[in-house]
């Protein structure tokens, strides 16, 4: 059964209809798209929002000043955003307005949202910064769950080309005969 060719290329056959069939990236080894791939790639290595706000709000939470907090996240996530948030940390720090410090890192306008009304009006940043990370967590997995939600719907099919013809064959055929033979 194992070196039957037959088999091999119903199989094969199936699995280019399912690639085909299915728009979502069910196999994504066999999609040829390096934009997506190299979307994916970025994707995997930017910096996470909601960790962003948790780190934040921890610096703020263990008694530190925005621009201490903002320089002790920048320097947690290395790179580019600790070049980028020490230097927003250094021009609140020498009195630079919100807004001309946060030019500088247009990459973190959200975390500058924010903390802005922190900064301009004194309100305490901790509450907000937490709800913003749970949001942002509670908005992704309502996308994965729709996102598995339309997966099965677009899988219904193939799977139904594959297991339909195999229970025919080997479930009613096999009765049929019996039945057939006996009568």
């Amino acid at each position: 059964m194992h070196n039957n060719p037959g088999m091999w290329a119903m199989v094969a056959m199936l699995a280019v209809a399912a690639w085909a069939w299915t728009p979502s990236p069910a196999f994504p080894f066999l999609k040829k798209s390096s934009i997506r791939r190299g979307r994916r790639t970025r994707e995997a290595h930017a910096l996470d929002r909601a960790v962003m706000f948790d780190l934040t709000r921890a610096a703020l939470a263990g008694g530190s000043a925005i621009p201490q907090a903002l320089e002790a996240v920048g320097i947690a996530c290395g790179g580019a955003a600790r070049q980028q948030l020490t230097r927003v940390a250094a021009i609140l720090r020498m009195g630079g307005q919100w807004d001309e410090a946060w030019l500088e890192a247009p990459a973190f306008a959200y975390l500058s949202d924010a903390l802005e009304p922190s900064w301009c009006e004194g309100a305490p940043p901790e509450a907000l910064l937490e709800r913003t990370a749970q949001s942002i967590r509670a908005r992704r997995q309502r996308v994965a769950r729709e996102a598995a939600i339309r997966l099965g719907e677009q899988l219904i099919f193939p799977l139904g080309l594959c297991f339909l013809p195999a229970f025919v064959i080997i479930g009613v055929i096999p009765v049929v005969v019996s039945v057939g033979t006996s009568i």
